[in-house]
């Protein structure tokens, strides 16, 4: 009993020493991209109405702030080291308020949580963000679901879906992140046209 009292001791210290060698763990950072370009060319009509920006939500899958990608038909990977700083659907509402803003069509542009007063409303679905390498050059590909909402009688307006594939420069993740700024520039403009030109259709039809 004697000889194991005093082996333990220097079996948990050589076990502590080991330990000491093995040296800090090498962890490989993870690098962050965001989505901050959006449209400055909105051609538009003065509308004497408010419309707010409800937060867009996502398809399950891409409702993260993981880079997600495509080798193989059906199969989606995130990027191991690489992530949008916060999940794209939050940065894209941002995103659309500000262009809408910018187009200067509205007398005001709501976002969450001053909602209730708004004339209309959008609200939106980010289908799908992913770099596809099942094509040379890779692309990014993007779809948003739009909903434009009259508040008045609570009922949709309009809906359509809106899609696009941007080739990349590089097939990395860098590549695609330019790709997918240019990308949901690209809808955002889109978008944008859209809900000016059907609420102002819509404003001169009951006029």
């Amino acid at each position: 009993m004697k000889k194991l009292r005093l082996i333990a001791p220097f079996f948990i210290l050589a076990l502590l020493t080991g330990c000491a060698d093995l040296g800090p763990i090498d962890v490989t950072p993870i690098t962050t991209y965001t989505l901050n370009t959006s449209p400055t060319n909105i051609s538009s009509v003065k509308l004497s109405t408010s419309i707010a920006i409800l937060p867009i939500y996502a398809a399950h899958g891409f409702d993260s702030n993981a880079m997600m990608y495509q080798k193989e038909p059906y199969v989606l990977t995130a990027f191991a080291n690489n992530a949008w700083i916060a999940p794209p659907a939050s940065m894209i509402t941002m995103l659309l308020a500000q262009t809408l803003q910018q187009s200067q069509a509205f007398k005001i542009v709501l976002t969450a949580p001053t909602l209730s007063s708004a004339h209309y409303s959008i609200s939106a679905l980010l289908l799908y963000l992913y770099q596809d390498f099942t094509v040379s050059p890779s692309q990014i590909t993007v779809g948003i679901d739009v909903n434009l909402i009259n508040n008045h009688n609570n009922k949709t307006l309009s809906e359509k879906v809106f899609t696009t594939r941007i080739k990349t420069n590089a097939d990395t993740p860098y590549g695609g992140v330019i790709a997918a700024n240019q990308a949901v520039s690209t809808l955002l403009g889109q978008i944008s046209q859209y809900v000016i030109n059907t609420i102002a259709t819509a404003q001169q039809a009951a006029s």
